[in-house]
């Protein structure tokens, strides 16, 4: 009796992981916006969801069994930038990155990620990523308009210290102006003066 309850409850309960894991999958399959990876410790892709799909364009058939470095741009796979990624992942509980990816067809886009590893010590990690390449356009279209803001306001500066220093030079010839008359002025009212004594 014993042992049939222990087969029952050993049965029951990898039924019901079974069902937990089908669930868990449906859910991670039914997330299209992140694509959320499963790597073993190496970086071998072992689960690809929908959402991996969509953004970075290789089928699951296409990318499970593939090394995590098929989604990095040929630089950073130089760089070892995946490996990297999973040594800070192991080291502290999870890495953060934004960086440009590489889609199946070759075009890059921006993404944020973060790499956690599962259990401890790692038997393997996920990697959950969102595509922001318009967000990382705005922003590049931003703080272009903001570099030929910079430089018109620097452009009328220069302008408006010109216009004043022309208006500064012109103040100063009026008044040179103003006091050679004044002082024509005075020698005329002199010479008037001196006339009239003369006459007198």
């Amino acid at each position: 009796v014993i042992t049939l309850l222990d087969i029952s409850f050993r049965r029951n309960a990898e039924q019901a992981l079974r069902e937990n894991e089908a669930h868990l999958r449906s859910v991670v399959d039914g997330v299209t916006e992140y694509a959320i990876i499963r790597t073993d410790t190496k970086g071998t892709i072992q689960t690809w969801n929908l959402g991996a799909e969509r953004v970075f364009g290789y089928s699951a058939k296409q990318a499970i069994g593939e090394n995590v470095s098929l989604i990095f741009t040929p630089e950073d796979r130089e760089a070892g930038v995946h490996e990297e990624e999973i040594r800070r992942a192991t080291k502290d509980g999870r890495a953060l990155d934004e960086r440009w990816h590489i889609r199946k067809d070759g075009t890059r886009f921006y993404v944020s990620g973060v790499l956690s590893p599962i259990g401890d010590p790692p038997t393997g990690f996920v990697k959950m990523a969102r595509d922001l390449t318009k967000r990382k356009e705005a922003e590049e279209k931003l703080r272009i308009a903001q570099e030929r803001l910079e430089e018109v306001v620097a452009e009328r500066t220069r302008e408006l210290a010109a216009s004043n220093e022309a208006l500064r030079i012109e103040i100063g010839e009026r008044i040179q102006t103003e006091r050679a008359r004044m002082r024509l002025l005075r020698r005329l009212i002199f010479a008037q003066e001196d006339e009239l004594a003369d006459v007198l």
